[in-house]
């Protein structure tokens, strides 16, 4: 897969969870909006909000007698009735149910991902009280819709969360893979035969700089010898030259000096030819 490949997976993967952060926060304030409307007796009344705190709060108000056109009084229900002092009561509970959310939606901003799962699990009990209670009709369809859809949402950004986790995963164990690759390809540099005599005399058959080291392919008396930084690494012995080949490995790098047998003398570097010279004798 290539790079721009991964960015866009990538892109795609963070917009999911977002997206799951996004619906949790419509969850929180619509709820809220919803229990103020209830608590100022508006009889208008939101979706993308959470069933079980709206529905404890108009509980509450029922059984305290804040419900607008009901009254209990000479029914056997009167007896249940609680005082108006213990509404706040109930209005605490639905808060504190609300702020589970407004937690969930907070801590999993950093890939948190385990809040999320949270906010997930309260929801979907939220999802089934709402089918305890009110249970399944057209009336209450789109409220239905609403909760499935935000369950599908999380359950998209916790999947997502985790197939970002491995493909980080992945690139790291390719990282340590190619760092173990490197190391063992310096631990397999090639081992110097001897330091090159300066003060011998020889013949520079080919010369050069390259990767940082100084190449030097020369010809001591019988001896053509591959000497790099001032090291021997290679030699060839002969009286008369015949087309041969010097190598070393040096930095996971091979480099190969040699003569063709015609006319030429080469350099190559892993495999390519980077200079050649002319070899009159």
């Amino acid at each position: 897969m290539e790079r721009s490949d991964v960015r866009v997976d990538i892109a795609a993967l963070q917009g999911k969870y977002q997206r799951a952060r996004s619906q949790l926060l419509f969850v929180l304030v619509f709820t809220l909006i919803n229990i103020v409307l209830l608590a100022v007796e508006s009889n208008t009344y939101f979706l993308f909000s959470a069933f079980v705190p709206y529905f404890i709060v108009d509980f509450g108000m029922l059984l305290c007698g804040m419900m607008p056109g009901v009254s209990f009084d000479g029914t056997p229900f009167d007896f249940l009735m609680l005082d108006r002092s213990a509404f706040p009561m109930f209005l605490a509970i639905a808060l504190i149910l609300v702020s589970l959310y407004f937690l969930s939606w907070l801590f999993s901003k950093k890939d948190r991902v385990g809040w999320l799962v949270f906010a997930l699990v309260i929801f979907s009990i939220d999802t089934l009280l709402l089918f305890y209670f009110v249970g399944f009709s057209l009336d209450n369809i789109l409220n239905i819709v609403f909760h499935v859809w935000v369950i599908v949402s999380l359950s998209l950004g916790i999947n997502a969360h985790y197939k970002l986790k491995r493909m980080a995963e992945q690139e790291n164990v390719l990282c340590e893979e190619t760092a173990t690759q490197e190391l063992v390809d310096n631990l397999e540099n090639s081992i110097a035969l001897r330091i090159a005599e300066q003060d011998v005399k020889h013949r520079v058959l080919l010369e050069t700089v390259a990767l940082g080291h100084k190449i030097c392919y020369r010809r001591v008396k019988k001896v053509n010898e591959l000497v790099i930084d001032g090291y021997v690494y290679s030699q060839y012995v002969a009286t008369v030259e015949f087309a041969h080949a010097l190598t070393a490995k040096i930095d996971g790098h091979t480099i190969e000096v040699g003569f063709d047998g015609m006319s030429h003398s080469y350099l190559k570097i892993d495999g390519n030819t980077v200079m050649t010279k002319v070899r009159l004798f």
